[in-house]
């Protein structure tokens, strides 16, 4: 990501979500995958689709990448 303001370059954190039943991917660059981050891209995507699911199940893979966790909200 680049900061237009400073024109610094900073690693992005990319936030992926399919919807299976309609096929749709939505893609998000976020600076960090803390909890703020996470469920402002999770607003956002809802307010793109005008809508929201009925069921949301997060997967998040460590930076290791080995190890995973699922968690339903």
């Amino acid at each position: 990501m680049i900061d237009v303001g400073t024109g610094e370059v900073r690693p992005a954190q990319i936030f992926v979500a399919v919807m299976g039943a309609s096929n749709y991917t939505y893609a998000e660059a976020t600076l960090t995958q803390s909890l703020p981050d996470w469920i402002g891209a999770r607003v956002r995507l809802h307010r793109r689709r005008a809508g929201a699911a009925r069921l949301v199940i997060r997967f998040r893979r460590f930076r290791t990448g080995t190890e995973s966790s699922r968690r339903v909200f």
